[in-house]
């Protein structure tokens, strides 16, 4: 795939088009689309916002508050698999890679 900064290319995209797959904890498959607030936990998140962090050279910083308690009862646990959709429409995997986690053994995974 093929970015660019030049708003005239027509064979290369200006932004990365983020799409995210929705699986329930056990596994159920919920839905496929275009990323939208999704994965921002920031309650005021505006289009706006989400169209500059897609935007190829991109960089972001949100700061907000919210309620952790109600962020962590008062929603339903979903997992998200991300992706880029290609200037042909074909969706690939973006790779996630997951530093210093530590399992319930405590064993390390993936220390730095």
């Amino acid at each position: 795939m093929r970015v660019s900064f030049d708003k005239d290319s027509k064979s290369t995209k200006k932004s990365l088009e983020l799409w995210v797959a929705k699986f329930k904890p056990n596994g159920t498959f919920m839905s496929l689309g275009p990323l939208s607030t999704d994965l921002f936990l920031c309650p005021k998140t505006t289009q706006e916002q989400l169209d500059d962090f897609q935007k190829v050279g991109f960089n972001s910083k949100h700061a907000c508050y919210f309620d952790m308690y109600d962020a962590l009862n008062n929603t339903e646990t979903l997992f998200y698999e991300l992706f880029v959709r290609d200037i042909n429409g074909n969706l690939i995997d973006v790779p996630v890679q997951i530093n210093n986690l530590v399992t319930s053994n405590a064993f390390r995974v993936l220390a730095e």
